[in-house]
């Protein structure tokens, strides 16, 4: 193989062979075409921006000559369209609110430590998630400051200094980083940006991808439980010898990428900032590997996305299921009681309901004993007992996750 080009089948990363067609979205932003392209950019950018200012040995560009500068600059329309295709297929977290909307009232058991616990609802449940993604777009996605150097060879303008010494080159710079690629300037840097924004933005797209791979597997146990139901795609094979079964592979593999993306940004996080002296190359090979973490993140984001269209409640089996654990209503019995200056009230339900099994008339009976007629404990089921989980749903979709980029320059 040496001296020639391999053929896709003998590609290292799965990333650029199985998952092509899905990662190219990523690859047009980070990749070793988008650095070529960007660097070009940048480049041209700089040239205009030096003969406005007067520092070169012409005064202004020719006609000709800038239209050429433009040509360089273009690349393919449909580049031009990435971010919004992305947008329309992501649709801002449509599906996941779509699903917490739709199931707010539908009561399921929940589990601490895996065994039942008080009753919930499942769009609580999903709406948890929402919240948490919400948050950490709002809160810190949003207030990162994407930053850029343009400080010479080792930060102090040694050259430009002593080629253009009337010229401000602090100043000319930060307004080049600020104003013409609406980046933040690092005042202060050695040879190379120091990456600490780098560490930020993989911190919390890390933990973004944590607070998915969590959603993952409780998707995961909850199908695994019967309380969501997977529904089978037509030719689809679910298992190679068992035609029964149909797996959650989206979730699953949403899992691994998250996995495999966290892996990476965990090492960007705690390597890029350190940097021998005023610079070393440790960084280059890093650098060229956080589209690598992004693709497995993107990929994720898609098999989740997918998996959200390919699943339904259960509501038999989630009422089958509070029905047969009436046991969980002996949370607002001992606090009636000691609401009702029975101090003993925990202690005297444990020794009720810690008998093995409690079906639905044992625990109706009990309660009737227990509570001295209260109307509002007697009516209670384990179906409705669910708290403000339905409203606590509803009331999520009427919130604005949005948030304005700080940066304003033109």
């Amino acid at each position: 193989m040496q001296g020639t080009r391999p053929s896709s089948h003998h590609f290292v990363s799965p990333l650029d062979t199985r998952y092509l067609l899905s990662s190219c979205d990523v690859a047009e932003y980070l990749s070793d075409y988008a650095l070529s392209r960007n660097r070009i950019i940048v480049e041209v950018t700089w040239l205009r921006y030096l003969v406005a200012e007067g520092i070169t040995s012409i005064s202004s560009l020719e006609p000709s000559s800038d239209a050429y500068l433009s040509e360089i600059c273009q690349f393919k329309h449909e580049d031009m369209e990435t971010i919004s295709n992305i947008d329309k297929r992501i649709n801002h977290d449509v599906k996941a609110t779509e699903y917490y909307i739709r199931n707010a009232g539908k009561a399921m058991l929940s589990r601490t430590h895996g065994q039942p616990a008080s009753p919930t609802t499942i769009g609580k449940e999903i709406a948890v998630y929402v919240h948490r993604l919400s948050r950490q777009y709002t809160k810190y996605l949003t207030e990162i400051d994407y930053m850029a150097k343009f400080g010479g060879a080792v930060g102090n303008f040694n050259a430009h200094k002593m080629a253009f010494p009337d010229k401000n080159w602090p100043l000319l710079a930060k307004h080049f980083i600020e104003n013409k690629l609406n980046l933040t300037y690092q005042e202060y840097s050695t040879q190379i940006e120091c990456h600490d924004f780098i560490s930020e933005v993989s911190d919390h797209i890390s933990r973004v991808n944590t607070i998915l791979k969590d959603l993952c597997v409780d998707m995961w146990l909850y199908i695994s439980n019967d309380l969501i139901k997977l529904k089978g795609v037509q030719g689809e094979v679910g298992s190679s010898t068992m035609p029964h079964k149909i797996n959650p592979i989206d979730w699953e593999n949403a899992e691994g990428n998250f996995g495999i993306a966290n892996s990476l940004f965990h090492f960007f996080s705690s390597k890029l900032p350190t940097s021998r002296m005023q610079r070393d190359l440790s960084d280059s090979t890093v650098l060229r590997n956080i589209g690598v973490a992004f693709s497995h993140s993107y990929l994720g984001y898609l098999s989740i996305l997918k998996a959200l269209n390919r699943i339904s409640v259960n509501e038999d089996k989630a009422l089958k299921e509070l029905d047969e654990n009436w046991v969980v209503l002996s949370e607002p019995l001992q606090i009636h009681l000691r609401l009702n200056g029975v101090s003993s009230g925990y202690e005297e339900v444990l020794r009720l309901t810690r008998t093995g099994s409690m079906s639905k008339e044992n625990m109706k009976q009990i309660i009737s004993t227990a509570c001295g007629g209260n109307s509002l404990l007697e009516s209670l089921t384990p179906a409705n007992y669910i708290g403000y989980a339905e409203s606590l749903a509803l009331e999520l979709k009427n919130r604005k996750f949005t948030s304005e980029s700080k940066r304003t320059r033109n």
